[in-house]
């Protein structure tokens, strides 16, 4: 099954997204609400975005799947660091497990 896929919500790459912290004397990593909130932005589009998918039992895909995924273009964008953060938001929404995508192309578009 091919999916394609206009993202519309901002992204934080996941790579990005980690701090150190110190609590209790003690070193911790935590990630920015910003990397959480653009995480769960995520999930929600591609869950409305196959909400009719979904409901004929075709989502969540069983199989190997490919994806089409298209960004608004930014100059320093990390394409790769992007994709990694989508394909781990779509898991148990789009697919069960994120090595289900086989095929992944992304398409960064000009605005």
């Amino acid at each position: 099954m091919e999916l394609s896929f206009n993202l519309t919500a901002p992204i934080v790459p996941k790579k990005n997204s980690h701090s150190p912290g110190m609590r209790n004397g003690k070193m911790f990593i935590h990630r920015s609400s910003k990397a959480i909130n653009s995480e769960e932005a995520l999930h929600w589009e591609a869950y409305e975005a196959t909400k009719e998918h979904k409901r004929r039992g075709l989502i969540p895909i069983k199989d190997d799947c490919k994806l089409v995924l298209t960004f608004p273009y930014h100059a320093h964008a990390d394409a790769i660091g992007l994709a990694e953060t989508v394909l781990d938001a779509f898991q148990k929404v789009i697919y069960e497990n994120d090595r289900q995508a086989k095929d992944v192309r992304i398409i960064m578009e000009d605005k």
